[in-house]
């Protein structure tokens, strides 16, 4: 990761990392050394490698970055996910709400003391909502692609 960007008052950035559809690959195998490093954030590990220097290269997950793991409704194959995943990961059946994603980040961004207030990027974030509720009523409206 490059060197952490901190805004005025010396916090680091949060960081969030989506992965989508995390059912449909084997985690384990794509986030291997790191996968143990979900429960102890700012640990570091040593890895099978040396730098330019000759020295253990080690990997640690900090502690400002979020993962959020996806799945859709026909695809919720949880039982293909290995124990071990699951139980690092807290679990939330919802559906899309434009004003409850927009309440949550409204609410998030302020406890996170940004360089830029609401107010700059409130339309964005609306525009965001109306896109992607535009995008789930199109599934919803397709009987190919809707769980109804």
């Amino acid at each position: 990761m490059e060197e952490e960007s901190e805004p005025q008052d010396g916090e680091p950035i949060p960081y969030v990392l989506i992965l989508d559809e995390i059912n449909r690959t084997d985690l384990s195998r794509m986030l291997g050394e790191s996968f143990s490093l979900l429960e102890n954030r700012g640990e570091s590990i040593d890895l099978p490698a040396y730098d330019a220097g000759g020295r253990v290269r080690k990997l640690c997950i900090p502690k400002h970055l979020y993962l959020i793991g996806t799945m859709n409704l026909i695809d919720q194959s949880v039982e293909q996910l290995d124990f071990a995943l699951r139980r690092r990961f807290l679990w939330f059946d919802r559906r899309f709400e434009a004003s409850t994603l927009l309440a949550a980040v409204k609410a998030m961004w302020g406890n996170e003391k940004s360089r830029h207030g609401w107010d700059a990027v409130q339309e964005d974030f609306k525009g965001l909502a109306r896109a992607a509720q535009a995008l789930n009523s199109t599934i919803t409206a397709s009987p190919s692609l809707s769980d109804r």
